[in-house]
């Protein structure tokens, strides 16, 4: 998964109004005990792991300036809010297709690169795949990137089956392989888009096509094969990897 961290000129203007309520500075992983003087702020609106605990408040520390952290579970609640207009955000963390879309819709405003010191400190491959989203690279630069893939309890997997494949797609899509792991239990990621992309993988097709062909193959595999399964929110990843949750499940990451 390609994502991206979006960063408007404005850095350092406006409050925003939570989708839900807002996160407090413990909440998002930093125990804030006052504002900062300066009484400048910046709104940031993000997944809800990727900031590591302590930062936030190291942030407002050494820069005097107030962080408002707002997290969100899906690309789908970050869109809506962002297409409704006057989000109020600052800084906003989306994936790679769905920062394409938002871009097309005018959401947001050029970097200003002059007041981005280590741009140049950037990896020019991944900025490179990144402009397949952002032509020029105009409103984004990279925050991480990383994969979805499978986790799984071993010792349960391979007790229910010794042979299981747990180096393909055929551990969750396989109909015989799927029954004899039915015990442990199977969940998947609340994010169709990449849940879609493994699907067609999973069937020896290109994860991005859009030939309908392909695409009603997919629809068939995951109405057989999705539909007794687990989903969980990322909001929700933690608790569903934890011991005794479920033993296989595509996860995130």
């Amino acid at each position: 998964m390609n994502t991206l961290l979006r960063i408007a000129a404005c850095s350092v203007a406006g409050l925003l109004a939570a989708c839900g309520g807002r996160k407090t500075g413990e909440e998002a992983g930093a125990a804030v005990t006052s504002s900062p003087p300066s009484g400048r702020s910046v709104s940031v609106y993000n997944w809800p792991d990727y900031i590591a605990p302590g930062l936030i408040q190291q942030f407002e520390a050494e820069t005097g300036i107030k962080v408002n952290y707002d997290a969100f579970d899906s690309n789908s609640m970050l869109e809506t809010k962002m297409l409704t207009g006057n989000s109020a955000y600052d800084v906003v963390v989306p994936t790679g297709p769905f920062l394409q879309r938002q871009v097309e819709a005018g959401v947001y405003q050029p970097l200003d690169r002059s007041r981005l010191p280590n741009y140049s400190n950037l990896d020019p491959q991944m900025m490179g795949m990144l402009a397949q989203n952002d032509p020029g690279n105009v409103h984004a630069v990279g925050y991480m990137w990383g994969t979805t893939g499978i986790g799984y309890d071993a010792r349960k997997v391979f007790a229910a089956m010794p042979d299981a494949p747990v180096d393909s797609w055929r551990l969750v899509f396989d109909p015989t392989v799927a029954s004899r792991l039915a015990g442990c239990g199977i969940a998947f990621v609340d994010a169709p888009n990449e849940i879609l992309a493994i699907v067609l993988m999973s069937l020896g097709k290109d994860p991005d096509s859009s030939d309908p062909a392909d695409l009603a193959a997919a629809e068939a595999l995951s109405a057989a094969h999705l539909a007794e399964a687990i989903a969980y929110r990322c909001l929700d990843r933690e608790p569903a990897l934890r011991p005794k949750a479920v033993d296989g499940w595509p996860a995130g990451s």
